[in-house]
């Protein structure tokens, strides 16, 4: 049995009554949220709302919520311990905090490495701890066809020997996937640390920080239905190792040595209520399961297949059309190294008339870099205001995907 789709449409209220023939091709940018994530927020700002390290209900409730919160983001990437999870304002707030104290660790004949790929978040942190540092920064270069890494180009950098390497899991704009795991043990077989932007790629596939075995991953639930909130992975050792700006009062100890001030406390809660909507949907089936590990894991399985065949459909669609070009001329036939995530162009439209248009339509989708203005520098689109990215989530429909392609087909002809 796959995912049943208009159960789960029930659970989005954005995708409800007055606004059940908008079509959400704007998860990239963010996925919608289920009523259980903004029951979970309200219900915590209502009955729970405290600080921490008081003896009172309220805080004692909040102190309950954080340890819950590290056990399920623990069961979500399968981390090994739980302190090996902080939360944070943003994935970009968390890298930088990160980078900063990385920093100190560097000296002037080190080399720091990221990608062309990247979006800018897991490129300006370390390029900055490069700088401050006064140590070199390279980027691995992609193919300008397929947008991919150029794989020779990483292993030559590591042949220098880099601190740390950064790469992303998915591209936040052509939605291609990297090989994590063999990339992760490529930098460590040279002595680098690997630090992981897995944003784009939380929502569409099942994270294994212990398969990866990456020493450091940041992600952020508003992409995998959830509130804005920053969630940061690192492997104990080097979490209590790394020297950490904070103030006095902060523990010593993992997490809260990285977790500083006042934590968004109703966001957190609306992130574990996210995790645990996304392993609901793994009951779908009459199977038992063990974990929620064991819940998530079927439910990726389920994600992907239908996020596969809305893929397949719509690219089978675009491909007749040759005056668009999707980024990296994904094969609908051959998606394993591509997430719901489209970046095209029209010979006839440029990319933001083309979002105007859609929006006219009720199909919401971005136009311009998504903050991966590298990636868009390299591919000589920054200068003609980006692309058009589009992206699909598991409430889409087959339907909806029909309807986008009809209206791209308008635009290239």
């Amino acid at each position: 049995m796959g995912l049943l789709l208009d159960q789960i449409r029930n659970h989005f209220p954005a995708l409800q009554g007055k606004y059940a023939k908008e079509i959400h091709a704007d998860a990239p940018g963010g996925t919608q949220v289920p009523l259980q994530v903004a029951n979970a927020i309200t219900q915590y700002l209502f009955h729970s709302n405290a600080n921490l390290g008081a003896p009172f209900r309220s805080s004692l409730e909040s102190s309950d919520l954080f340890s819950q919160a590290g056990k399920t983001v623990q069961a979500f990437l399968n981390a090994s311990k739980e302190n090996e999870i902080a939360f944070g304002q943003n994935m970009t707030t968390l890298t930088f905090h990160l980078a900063r104290s990385f920093t100190k660790t560097l000296s002037p004949q080190d080399l720091v490495v990221s990608t062309q790929m990247d979006h800018e978040a897991n490129i300006a942190p370390w390029q900055f701890a490069a700088r401050d540092a006064g140590c070199q920064f390279a980027l691995v270069k992609i193919n300008l066809e397929t947008c991919q890494l150029e794989e020779r180009d990483f292993q030559d950098l590591l042949r220098k020997k880099p601190k740390l390497v950064a790469f992303s899991a998915a591209s936040n704009a052509s939605g291609i996937v990297n090989p994590v795991k063999k990339l992760a043990r490529w930098a460590h077989d040279a002595g680098s640390l690997v630090y992981v932007d897995a944003v784009h790629y939380a929502p569409h596939r099942l994270i294994d920080v212990q398969d990866w075995d990456c020493d450091f991953l940041a992600c952020s639930a508003y992409k995998f239905f959830g509130p804005h909130v920053g969630i940061l992975y690192g492997k104990e050792e080097l979490l209590n190792s790394l020297p950490c700006y904070k103030v006095r009062p902060a523990p010593e100890t993992l997490p809260g040595k990285w977790m500083t001030g006042t934590q968004n406390h109703e966001g957190i809660a609306g992130t574990v209520a996210a995790i645990n909507y996304l392993a609901s949907l793994g009951k779908t089936t009459e199977e038992s399961f063990s974990s929620l590990r064991d819940q998530l894991s079927r439910t990726y399985e389920l994600i992907g297949k239908h996020e596969a065949e809305l893929c397949r459909v719509f690219l089978e669609r675009i491909g007749k059309n040759p005056s668009l070009k999707i980024l990296g001329n994904p094969d609908p036939e051959n998606l394993a190294n591509q997430v719901a995530t489209f970046s095209l162009v029209s010979e006839s439209c440029p990319p933001h008339a083309m979002a105007e248009r859609l929006a006219q339509k009720g199909i919401f989708t971005y136009a311009g870099n998504f903050y991966a203005k590298t990636f868009m520098e390299c591919l000589g689109r920054e200068e003609q205001g980006g692309v058009l990215r589009l992206g699909f989530a598991h409430y889409n429909t087959l339907n909806e995907v029909e309807i986008i392609a009809k209206e791209l087909e308008k635009m290239g002809s």
